[in-house]
């Protein structure tokens, strides 16, 4: 595969040419930042409906045998699984998706 173009830092004011969104000085500065509003705007896990109803649906769902090992098979994984995913990514707790077990799976 041919190697990614350089492309200018989409910092303002910043002219140094990098394959990523940043160049790794901008990234240092800027990048944390980005991360923080972004986390600000998602809102908090309970917000989101994962809260105490969905920890214990989940603990309950990987205590099955067939659910405890990770499907994911993901590089440094231990192959245990200790968290429920959906498969189908869900719009919020009003989802049907949400609760529907048939759209879960550990990793």
């Amino acid at each position: 595969m041919p190697p990614k173009i350089k492309k200018e830092c989409s910092h303002p004011g910043c002219h140094e040419l990098t394959i990523e969104r940043y160049c790794p000085e901008c990234q240092e500065k800027y990048g944390k930042q980005e991360q923080k509003a972004y986390d600000k705007r998602r809102g908090s896990s309970a917000s989101r409906g994962y809260g105490s109803r969905w920890s214990k649906a989940s603990k309950a769902f990987l205590s099955k045998p067939e659910n405890q090992f990770c499907v994911l098979r993901l590089p440094g994984c231990t192959g245990i699984a200790d968290t429920t995913d959906h498969i189908d990514p869900v719009d919020g707790p009003n989802d049907p998706k949400f609760w529907n077990r048939d759209n879960w799976q550990p990793s």
